[in-house]
């Protein structure tokens, strides 16, 4: 995931900007990198690095700030890291621009993480100590 994302050097074809030809590869490559972003954030929480994983995961959401995958998998990180409230913070936000982008509100697999943020039960990841 790592060479992947290394890989990436940006928008393709950035002088072509305005033609129609190269808009929808230039949108499935810019949503394969923010997979392989949120891939890369997972597998980083998953091995204990969270700031990593977190660092990982706001590059995703800087290129897409309302992809619930990347939405949650930050979520998670900070509650692993005990940032439960700037988990719910990210969620409120999140769903904030959602409902004024597109009058709705978060699936209900985010709904559901939030939740279990809000009473402490949310699996992310975290290790006892």
């Amino acid at each position: 995931m790592r060479a992947a994302h290394a890989a990436y050097l940006g928008e393709l074809l950035p002088d072509d900007r305005y033609e129609t030809w190269v808009r929808d590869p230039r949108d499935a490559l810019h949503a394969l990198h923010r997979n392989v972003l949120v891939r890369l954030g997972d597998a980083a929480r998953a091995g204990g690095s969270l700031a990593e994983a977190e660092a990982v995961l706001e590059l995703a959401l800087r290129a897409d700030p309302l992809h619930e995958p990347a939405l949650r998998s930050l979520m998670r990180v900070l509650g692993a890291a005990g940032r439960r409230s700037a988990a719910l913070q990210r969620y409120e936000r999140a769903r904030d621009d959602l409902r004024s982008a597109y009058g709705t509100d978060p699936d209900p697999e985010t709904r559901q993480l939030y939740r279990e943020l809000l009473v402490g039960s949310a699996d992310t990841g975290a290790t006892e100590p």
